[in-house]
């Protein structure tokens, strides 16, 4: 009776521990590419609601939060792993569109993400103009919009690809340079060594 017993014991652990196995979510791997417009990691434009967020990520990597876009404006969204180095914001506008996070942001200085062509948080410019072909249009920095990517001058990167850049520490420049105005990366008074990508994302 006890043989019995301790055998049905075992069979009956074995079956609930094979159950659990099964029940485990096994999440996608995330190869932390960034391809404007379409994907974050394994996260597709088509399928990135909260819901998607977490199924993706893992409920643990998911945090709500809301997120200033310039000019007093605040929108919801979340935190993808939130307190590391490959934390990434998105922020969800339905007056853009519903159920798609309108805005996209990368910003830690040691992030692991990057865009299919290489480009991460601390690509200078003037490595983003030798990937792109064509020279690139900024706004001035020391404002809301400073250093935002506003032209690729129909170079090779798209359009759905969003930079801000930001002078390198020590390096100063002129008031030509700043505010609510364009510059050209051929701007001669510029070093493009010396000026860098702060803030990488997109929108879906």
């Amino acid at each position: 009776m006890t043989t019995q017993f301790t055998t049905l014991l075992f069979l009956t652990l074995g079956f609930f521990a094979c159950n659990r196995k099964e029940k485990a979510t096994i999440l996608p791997k995330n190869d932390f590419i960034l391809v404007p417009g379409q994907r974050l990691g394994p996260l597709k434009a088509a399928h990135s609601t909260e819901n998607d967020l977490v199924q993706t990520f893992g409920a643990d990597q998911v945090k709500a939060q809301d997120f200033a876009v310039g000019e007093g404006e605040v929108i919801e969204g979340f935190v993808l792993f939130p307190d590391s180095q490959n934390a990434v914001q998105l922020g969800y506008d339905t007056t853009y569109a519903k159920g798609k996070p309108a805005s996209i942001r990368i910003l830690h200085p040691k992030s692991q993400w990057k865009t299919p062509e290489g480009i991460h948080i601390g690509t200078t410019l003037e490595e983003l103009v030798k990937i792109n072909g064509k020279a690139i249009t900024f706004y001035g920095f020391g404002w809301d919009y400073g250093g935002t990517l506003s032209n690729y001058n129909g170079g090779k990167l798209k359009e759905s690809l969003f930079i801000v850049l930001a002078p390198k520490p020590g390096y100063e420049l002129g008031e030509n340079f700043l505010g609510d105005q364009e510059v050209s990366s051929e701007s001669p008074d510029l070093d493009p060594k010396r000026i860098q990508v702060v803030n990488l994302g997109t929108r879906f």
